[in-house]
């Protein structure tokens, strides 16, 4: 009999209709991923009105912890809308725009999202002062930082004075019942609880004589007054920030003072501050440091009022080596001293035996020599940043792992032109720095001719893209 012939394998069934793909069927970690891209005026106004779930995860927390908020009179509407709905913020900007404020921003200020810590606060004398204590006051549980820039005529905000302020004016002048006002109403910055850092721009004078800001402040710890207006020091009329400073001389651990002139009262205040870690000052009022005890880092911004060197011309790199807080800082930085960055460089080289952060900013220029004294001279160095420094040459950078032996960080962005560092540069660094991490420009391809080099020349331009050395591939020529 026949054997049965085998089943033929059955066909394949056909597949299924696949179910349609649309944006609801990503998971929540992408779709947070998706929102953390879009404007926060996109994310309140638009996304979050979508649906149930989208509103959900449009006010997740881990979408406004680094989250910034600027006022743009083009969107007042989303601002005004971002403020009453959002979580929290990291930074709040109004200013720019501030000729007045607008009711409904001011409303939206003083009670919309209460958790932010930074506040940029601009004002001028269009703005009531009892607007602007309503509205620091609804921060102050969790405002960290504080910028205030104030123009110079506040004290003449309106505001609706008695009968009896009214006849003082009229005795005593316009502005002077308005100014009492508005000083009272500022003084509410020293309510703020969590408040660390401090900063006051723009023209204070008409408000230093009675205001007590910041002297309640429990937790301030930095204090920014480089940007207040030369014709307050000028007059001398500084009793407020010598009250201030003795307020908190156990307290403050850093202080930014004005780049062109400081009176002598406030200079003795600074140097009795006793957890000082951290100053700014010009040049010709650097002499400050040398009661500065606790003093970890040293920023020198520009050289301040010519008439206060004439004295100190030619000692500056005297007191440099004599001075006993150079052995013990740990950060420099120099920025706007050029006229002076030579003649310190060597006595910076023998007296920052500690110094393990160097950053050459805008406006410090030093010749191939000087720069050389600072390359030999650092040995615990282990931050250095050049950026746009035209007199950088490829014999510093091959001298830094025998003089450098610490370097981990080199920033060099806008040097050598903006055309990078030729690799096999970048490669023998490797070799003798293994830790090291170079921030560079992307390195060009070679000059033609040693014409065409000369024709490129070393001018600065704007840096666009850092390259990490760690990530420098090898096989490239070396351009020396």
């Amino acid at each position: 009999m026949a054997q049965p012939s085998a089943a033929a394998p059955a066909e394949p069934a056909a597949p299924a209709a696949s179910a349609e793909v649309t944006i609801e069927c990503l998971p929540e970690e992408l779709l947070l991923h998706v929102f953390s891209l879009l404007p926060l005026e996109d994310l309140v106004c638009r996304a979050a009105r979508v649906c149930d779930v989208w509103q959900r995860l449009a006010y997740d927390d881990s979408l406004w912890l680094g989250a910034e908020l600027r006022y743009t009179r083009d969107t007042q509407n989303d601002f005004i809308e971002v403020l009453r709905r959002a979580p929290s913020l990291r930074y709040l900007d109004y200013s720019g725009y501030t000729c007045d404020m607008p009711a409904e921003v001011a409303d939206a200020l003083s009670s919309g999202v209460s958790r932010v810590r930074e506040l940029y606060l601009q004002t001028t004398s269009q703005i009531d002062g009892s607007v602007i204590e309503r509205i620091l006051l609804h921060f102050k549980d969790h405002l960290e930082t504080l910028t205030l820039f104030i123009n110079s005529n506040v004290a003449g905000c309106s505001f609706k004075a008695s009968d009896q302020e009214q006849g003082t004016a009229a005795v005593g002048g316009a502005s002077t019942a308005s100014a009492g006002q508005d000083l009272e109403s500022l003084s509410v910055v020293g309510s703020l609880r969590a408040l660390r850092t401090l900063v006051l721009k723009g023209a204070w004078r008409c408000l230093l004589k009675h205001a007590d800001v910041g002297l309640g402040c429990p937790s301030l710890r930095e204090l920014d007054i480089s940007g207040l207006s030369t014709d307050f020091f000028d007059d001398g009329d500084c009793f407020f920030f010598v009250l201030l400073l003795r307020h908190k001389r156990r307290h403050l651990q850093a202080v930014r003072l004005n780049g062109c002139y400081m009176p002598p009262c406030l200079l003795t205040e600074v140097a009795q501050l006793q957890a000082l870690r951290s100053i700014t000052t010009p040049l010709a009022t650097l002499s400050v440091i040398e009661a500065l005890e606790s003093l970890e880092a040293l920023h020198i911004q520009g050289v301040g009022r010519r008439e206060d060197l004439i004295a100190m011309q030619h000692d500056v790199a005297a007191f440099m080596r004599s001075c006993p807080r150079f052995g013990a800082i740990k950060e420099l930085i120099l920025e706007d001293v050029s006229d002076y960055s030579n003649s310190m460089a060597p006595a910076l080289a023998a007296s920052c035996g500690r110094l393990e952060t160097l950053r050459l900013s805008t406006g410090t220029w030093l010749d191939p020599h000087g720069l050389s004294e600072l390359v030999r001279g650092l040995r615990q160095l282990r931050r250095l940043q050049l950026r746009g420094c035209a007199t950088l040459g490829l014999r510093h950078l091959q001298a830094m792992p025998r003089h450098l032996p610490h370097l981990q960080l080199l920033d060099v962005r806008g040097c050598f032109g903006g055309r990078g560092v030729p690799p096999g540069v970048l490669r023998r660094l490797r070799r003798g720095l293994p830790n090291l991490r170079v921030l560079c420009d992307p390195a060009a391809a070679a000059p033609a001719s040693r014409s065409s080099e000369r024709e490129a020349g070393y001018s600065f331009q704007r840096t666009q893209v850092a390259t990490d050395l760690s990530s420098t591939e090898s096989g490239s020529s070396d351009e020396e």
